[in-house]
């Protein structure tokens, strides 16, 4: 069993051959980067004594919902175990996602072709999270509820599953159901997080811009 923890979650995108990271703007669909560093130059996850446990997710396949082969190979950050998020549509997709030094594999569940897909990434492999991506107080995809959504994910066997609520709207009485399922780790950029001992928190600041559409 794991232990309790903040995790911190980075966006990235590759830049001619190179991963770079920074703070995020987000407008209700895409996710862009509005300035970047080499992600190798952040000082947090330089290589030191114990390892740590960090977040990358790929902005531009979860802008587009597709699988990003050039950032999955170059998403390495020595001395930590890394958590990559990107789209997954296929069985696929999730075998060439798991390149050395992957700690697990977190699936946007909205990006899938459909349930058989995450049956599967549990039989390859034990270390894949499904992440159910919620706007407006609505999960992405077929199932609107999260709360019913959460429920099927741990029938089928999972037993974490992230969170992420981009507009502040779940209230805590869903966040409460929702762990009374499973080990839930929430990650709230734009509100206050519920009474969890597991949560993502973002390294750069998060601008959501829903206002502007």
């Amino acid at each position: 069993m794991m232990e309790n923890m903040d995790i911190p979650i980075i966006y990235g995108m590759v830049n001619n051959g190179t991963v770079c990271a920074g703070p995020v703007s987000y407008d209700g669909r895409n996710f862009s980067l509005t300035e970047t560093v080499p992600l190798s130059s952040i000082d947090s996850l330089k290589p030191r004594k114990s390892r740590g446990t960090v977040v990358l997710a790929d902005a531009g396949s979860l802008s587009s919902g597709r699988f990003v082969p050039q950032f999955v190979e170059r998403c390495k950050v020595p001395g930590n175990d890394v958590w990559l998020i990107e789209s997954v549509y296929d069985e696929s997709d999730i075998l060439d996602a798991f390149l050395p030094g992957l700690e697990k594999l977190v699936i946007p569940i909205h990006t899938v072709m459909d349930d058989s897909v995450l049956e599967t990434a549990i039989d390859i492999s034990g270390d894949c999270i499904p992440f159910i991506v919620c706007r407006e107080g609505k999960a992405l995809g077929r199932y609107r509820d999260p709360t019913e959504r959460i429920g099927k994910l741990c029938a089928m066997g999972f037993g974490t599953v992230m969170v992420a609520d981009l507009d502040g709207s779940i209230g805590e009485d869903v966040w409460h159901i929702m762990s009374d399922h499973c080990r839930t780790i929430p990650y709230c950029p734009c509100s206050r997080y519920p009474d969890t001992e597991d949560r993502a928190v973002d390294v750069f600041p998060f601008v959501s811009r829903r206002s502007l559409r």
